[in-house]
């Protein structure tokens, strides 16, 4: 993908995307995997952190599988820090990874 075809992505689009992004979470049960169209996840221990896509995470929770580990930088403190240090320099929000808002959305809002 070219950057002008970046551009011309949806919100959809680039939701969809996102949701392939790695994250934590706890599961609150035992299974040696999980396999499905997109490939095979797991193993998954009770208590015990693992990686997964978000699309999967936010499906895990929905049906109270797991507790999504929420990233450090969608951490209130340290958003307001990033952001009294933005207005300093006077540039606006940088260096967030670059599915920050998508991925926010996700997390927050569904």
């Amino acid at each position: 993908m070219n950057e002008s075809e970046f551009f011309r992505l949806t919100p959809q689009e680039l939701e969809f995307f996102a949701e392939e992004s790695r994250i934590t979470v706890i599961p609150s049960f035992t299974e040696t995997s999980i396999e499905i169209m997109s490939g095979r996840f797991g193993p998954f221990k009770a208590q015990k952190p693992i990686e997964i896509p978000l699309w999967l995470a936010v499906y895990l929770k929905t049906r109270k599988k797991c507790k999504i580990s929420i990233p450090l930088i969608y951490n209130e403190d340290f958003l307001e820090n990033k952001i009294k240090e933005e207005k300093e320099d006077k540039i606006g929000l940088k260096n967030l990874p670059s599915n920050f808002y998508e991925i926010f959305q996700i997390l927050f809002e569904r």
